[in-house]
């Protein structure tokens, strides 16, 4: 599935929605190298599931995975969807964070988890619209996974971010309620927490968007 999202006057972005199983096999092998070069390559991240070569996959790469992502003529970023009642990175490597919780008052069937978020660095130029300080490519593949939640009745998306991500959220008006935290691989602090979704959460992130452009809705 593809949402066309006019998130400015004269720029629209092409964001697709597709299941492991159908997703095409060039988008699924940009995708993993992409990862790999931006989390080994660049963020230097600690993958015990990565065992070397171009491409960035693990366990949870398979057909309970959904990936939202932007493409322009060529990648520009993506993330994966898994529910959380299927096996995920937070019943595994991170089940740790969940389990500093003390509270599962929060957690229901329609949580979602949200991993592996990126923008291809290329996809950057002179021309590229800021919001909030964020490219509208950042903007817009959150938009994207707002209305893939809405769609499948999510209530909460859950996730481990870095600080600087949690900024970036708290910038495009998706404010992160933090759950717990910890190091990460690199010893840099990590929040585990959930992301409300629902139309007031995207009605709200596109009514920034414009408000900031000076632009009316």
């Amino acid at each position: 599935m593809k949402y066309s999202i006019p998130i400015f006057q004269t720029l629209k972005a092409d964001i697709y929605e597709k299941n492991y199983t159908y997703i095409e096999s060039e988008v699924f092998e940009e995708i993993l190298m992409a990862r790999k070069r931006i989390f080994i390559d660049d963020k230097k991240w600690n993958m015990d599931s990565y065992v070397g070569g171009y491409k960035e996959m693990d366990m949870y790469d398979d057909k309970d995975a959904y990936y939202i992502y932007y493409w322009e003529n060529s990648l520009i970023g993506s993330v994966r969807l898994r529910k959380s009642s299927s096996p995920t990175l937070l019943s595994g490597p991170f089940k740790y964070l969940k389990d500093m919780v003390k509270s599962n008052d929060i957690y229901d069937d329609n949580m979602w988890e949200a991993s592996r978020f990126f923008i291809v660095k290329k996809g950057y130029s002179d021309d590229v619209k800021k919001i909030h300080g964020l490219s509208h490519y950042t903007l817009s593949l959150f938009i994207g996974m707002i209305i893939f939640g809405v769609k499948n009745n999510v209530s909460y998306f859950e996730v481990v971010v870095d600080v600087l991500m949690a900024r970036v959220l708290k910038r495009a008006g998706w404010e992160l309620t933090v759950l717990s935290e910890s190091y990460g691989s690199n010893n840099d602090i990590i929040y585990y927490g959930i992301l409300d979704c629902n139309d007031a959460i995207l009605d709200e992130i596109i009514k920034k968007a414009l408000n900031n452009l000076g632009c009316n809705q």
